[in-house]
């Protein structure tokens, strides 16, 4: 049996390649939500935009994205120890082709004299090993 979501998204059935969700869990969800709104919430596209300027701000990065169609939110990750950019962010837009196009045409880019990279974000899980340790217990 399919899930209430993947028979809401017979249009889309492509987008449903980025999410794994049990049936189970969902139930619950689409009996509190409205559908067209869940189904808004999770065909969201998120871009990761990295070697930021440290000075670059949210409004900065949003215009550069707003000349390829309607951006959601944009979010400029800080250190929490020192307030200070990470000089990486994400901004979130509906429509993937809008969202496409900016990938394309920014990544590579300067914005505040930076070469920008751009690219579709991953979860955490698919982005493979990370390299760490600090030389701990050597």
């Amino acid at each position: 049996m399919l899930c209430a979501i993947e028979q809401a998204v017979e249009l889309e059935p492509h987008l449903l390649t980025r999410f794994s969700f049990p049936c189970g869990t969902l139930s619950f969800i689409l009996d509190q939500f409205d559908l067209t709104f869940l189904i808004f919430l999770i065909f969201i596209m998120n871009i990761f935009v990295a070697k930021l300027d440290y000075n670059t701000d949210s409004e900065t990065l949003r215009a550069a994205f707003e000349q390829f169609g309607a951006v959601d939110s944009v979010k400029i990750i800080f250190d929490r120890d020192t307030g200070r950019s990470k000089g990486y962010g994400f901004v979130e837009m509906a429509d993937d082709g809008e969202g496409n196009a900016a990938i394309d045409a920014l990544n590579d880019s300067e914005i505040d004299g930076r070469s920008i990279v751009v690219k579709v974000a991953q979860a955490r899980e698919n982005r493979g090993p990370r390299g760490g340790g600090g030389g701990w217990g050597r």
